[in-house]
């Protein structure tokens, strides 16, 4: 390796290990990353390994566990904004499909339609009445 990352030999791309333990090149297979920048994460100590001598060894659990503690999840409140869009865009489809104007429905109407689109599509669901 060309970079300052000391006395860390290369493998060769043929001796990729894979499965519980694996090496730069089954890591890298794994995360879909260039070999390069998994050097470039051990180096800057960004994910979890172990040196054996002048090798690197990476356990599978361990770099599932990093993945998973440096997942970007959105913010819950984000997940019930988009929720709530989602659910009366669908309504709105919904709405017009039976022939009411989503803009201006009268919900007895809208409730009769509910009942009887549940009575075409889900007969053995109970009315909501």
């Amino acid at each position: 390796m060309t970079d300052n990352t000391p006395d860390i030999e290369e493998e060769e791309p043929s001796n990729i290990l894979r499965g519980d333990v694996m090496n730069v090149g089954g890591v890298a297979e794994y995360l879909g990353l260039a070999p390069s920048t998994i050097y470039d994460k051990v180096r800057d100590m960004e994910i979890p390994h172990a040196r054996i001598g002048n090798l690197l060894r990476f356990r599978k659990k361990d770099i599932d566990q990093w993945l998973g503690e440096n997942t970007v999840r959105p913010h819950p409140s984000l997940q019930k904004a988009l929720a709530e869009v989602a659910e009366r865009f669908f309504f709105n489809n919904w709405l017009l499909s039976v022939g009411l104007d989503p803009d201006d429905y009268e919900a007895e109407r809208a409730q009769r339609a509910l009942q009887d689109s549940l009575a075409k599509f889900a007969p053995d669901l109970e009315s909501f009445e």
